[in-house]
């Protein structure tokens, strides 16, 4: 008799396998040699600043075989809070692919993130998962507008751009970002109502940055007159390359040609190859032409809404103040 896997929440017993499968799959696509491992799982499945997980594994006779993660966030847009979660870390073995576990996992997900108040999903899919995505209702908003500034075009001529054999790197002291800081300025700064943002509860920057367990953050601060800007970035190793990619801005709104000068002195200081920054009209960055920087389409979005009242405006990109530091691998 034939025995049907079994789609559950994932306990804290199953954190070895669960561990041990997503290594074994992800080594083949990820940028990094990086290996998953307990503090991997606490910050990300257990210890977010928007609470736990909701972490969904099919079992067949005792061994995991799928993994299935909705990564909890909040937003705000318009005076509201919106509750989201981030479709991620999607896994399912070898020897269980074409069984529609993928399908089942999600929907067992989803399900449970609409009962406690969610209101949509969201993530940044690459090709091969897209369809997977489109097939429990997601939809397509495109590409996402990146803008790039190349300093060392010899190197990114040997080294592709985003190039998948990348290393960490050790920042500069002079750039140590100060989570006590940005949480001063996001108090002080009240968001943008235009655009879809990050709910920055106390802890936030703590958590997503100062804690990661394998990524790297440092910051520059910008000031004008009252206002401050900080910038968090990541730097990574690709070889005899370094690539600077800006992941987040946080609190008052400086110019944009204050932004950039700070961001490129900071970044030849480092002797990075390049600095990319995806677009991001509540900071100004969206038409960089003249600041020598080039756009280009990369990583997809898709949206998914977990309730029946009128979520239009999650669907358009000019309604989000994107940063790269909403997605979980950068």
């Amino acid at each position: 008799m034939k025995i049907e896997p079994v789609v559950r929440f994932a306990e804290d017993s199953d954190r070895k396998q669960v561990l041990d499968l997503l290594n074994s799959v992800f080594s083949r696509q990820q940028r990094t040699d990086y290996k998953r491992d307990d503090a991997y799982w606490n910050w990300k499945f257990r210890d977010s600043a928007y609470g736990a997980s909701i972490l969904t594994v099919a079992e067949n006779e005792g061994e995991i075989i799928g993994i299935d993660h909705l990564w909890p966030w909040e937003f705000c847009f318009k005076g509201e809070l919106l509750k989201a979660v981030q479709p991620c870390d999607a896994v399912v073995h070898p020897d269980y692919r074409g069984r529609g576990l993928f399908k089942t996992m999600r929907t067992f997900g989803l399900n449970e993130a609409e009962m406690r108040g969610y209101r949509m999903a969201f993530n940044f899919p690459n090709e091969n998962s897209l369809p997977g995505n489109r097939s429990v209702g997601a939809i397509y908003l495109g590409k996402i507008t990146w803008w790039v500034r190349v300093l060392k075009p010899v190197h990114l001529v040997a080294n592709k751009l985003f190039a998948q054999n990348a290393s960490g790197f050790n920042l500069p002291g002079e750039y140590r970002l100060n989570s006590e800081y940005l949480d001063r300025l996001a108090y002080e700064h009240q968001p943008d109502e235009r655009y879809i943002q990050i709910h920055r509860v106390p802890g936030f920057h703590q958590w997503r940055y100062s804690n990661h367990p394998s990524r790297r953050y440092g910051m520059v601060k910008i000031r004008e007159g009252t206002k401050e800007t900080a910038v968090i970035f990541t730097v990574v190793q690709n070889g005899a390359s370094l690539e600077m990619v800006v992941v987040d801005f946080v609190g008052g709104i400086c110019s944009r040609n204050k932004i950039i000068q700070s961001l490129v002195g900071a970044a030849k200081n480092m002797d990075t190859d390049f600095i990319a920054v995806m677009k991001n009209k509540m900071f100004g960055i969206d038409r960089l032409w003249a600041n020598f920087f080039i756009k280009i389409k990369l990583k997809n979005m898709v949206i998914k809404s977990l309730n029946s009242g009128q979520n239009e405006h999650l669907h358009s990109f000019e309604n989000w103040g994107l940063v790269a530091g909403l997605h979980d691998s950068i």
